[in-house]
C-alpha cells in the first residue's frame, strides 16, 4: 500500500474488503440464547422470518448510513467514522457512496465489483462470482441458508439484536442484525474480527426507489485513475 496513504485511507480499505466479504457469504446456526423475559426478547426464527419478507418487499432501495470503526490498539481515541448513502437493486447490483471520507465509493454492476479510494489513485476491480452467495445483494445473504439465535434481546433504541454467527472463513468472532420492532426493517448490524477489531453500521429510513437497471450501476473510472484487476 502506497506511503503517501493515511492513516484513514488504510483503516477505510481494510473495511471496505470486509464490506464486501459480507456479499460473498452466508451464516451458520448459532448456539441458543438464554431465556429471559418475555418483554425484553422475542422469539428469533420468527422475527428473522419478518426481516426476510421486508426485504423481499424491497427490490430497489437507498438509505443513509453510518460506519463505525473501533480498532485495537487504538485507546481511548474516537472511533473511526463514516458515513454515506447505499443504493441497492435487488438481485445484483448496488452503490455504497461515501459522503465522510469524500470520494470512497463501492460499486457492483451485476458483473463487477468496483472499490474506488482516493488515496490509493486507483480502482480495484474483482469478478463477482456467478456463484456466490450474496454476491451483488448486499442482503441477500440474510435470506439464503442463514440461522439466528433463539431469542433476539431488546435493546436502546428499541430495536431488537439478533445474533447469528458468522462462518469460518470470514474470520470473524461474532455478527449481530439488529431489527426494528415495528416493521422487520435492518436497524443496522455490527461484527467484530479475530483480532477484536469493531465494525458496526446503522441504517436511517429506507426509501423505495423506481428500478434503474444495470446501467444506473455502471461504474466511471476517474480520468487519469488506474484500474487494477484482481481475481
Amino acid at each position: 500500500m502506497p506511503d503517501r496513504m493515511t492513516s484513514r485511507g488504510r483503516i477505510h480499505v481494510w473495511t471496505l474488503c470486509f464490506t464486501l466479504l459480507i456479499c460473498l457469504y452466508s451464516a451458520d446456526p448459532s448456539p441458543a440464547a438464554d431465556v429471559m423475559d418475555e418483554e425484553t426478547w422475542q422469539d428469533g426464527p420468527a422475527l428473522f422470518n419478518k426481516t426476510r419478507e421486508w426485504i423481499l418487499a424491497l427490490p430497489s432501495l437507498e438509505v443513509p448510513f453510518t460506519q463505525i470503526n473501533r480498532w485495537t490498539g487504538w485507546g481511548d481515541e474516537a472511533p473511526d467514522t463514516a458515513r454515506g448513502v447505499l443504493y441497492l437493486e435487488r438481485p445484483c447490483c448496488f452503490r455504497l457512496e461515501y459522503d465522510e471520507p469524500a470520494g470512497h465509493a463501492i460499486v457492483c454492476d451485476g458483473e463487477s465489483l468496483w472499490t474506488y479510494v482516493p488515496e490509493l489513485e486507483q480502482v480495484i476491480r474483482t469478478p463477482v462470482p456467478e456463484e456466490g452467495i450474496g454476491a451483488g445483494d448486499l442482503f441477500l445473504w440474510l435470506l439464503r441458508s442463514a440461522h439466528p439465535d433463539s431469542f433476539a434481546v431488546l435493546v436502546d433504541p428499541p430495536v431488537y439484536r439478533l445474533g447469528v454467527e458468522p462462518p469460518a472463513e470470514i474470520g470473524w468472532r461474532e455478527l449481530e442484525i439488529l431489527i426494528d420492532i415495528n416493521d422487520g426493517s435492518i436497524a443496522g448490524y455490527y461484527y467484530e474480527d479475530l483480532q477484536e477489531n469493531r465494525t458496526a453500521f446503522q441504517f436511517a429510513v429506507f426509501k423505495t426507489v423506481p428500478r434503474g437497471g444495470r446501467e444506473a450501476f455502471r461504474f466511471i473510472s476517474p480520468p487519469g485513475v488506474e484500474v487494477v484487476d484482481v481475481e
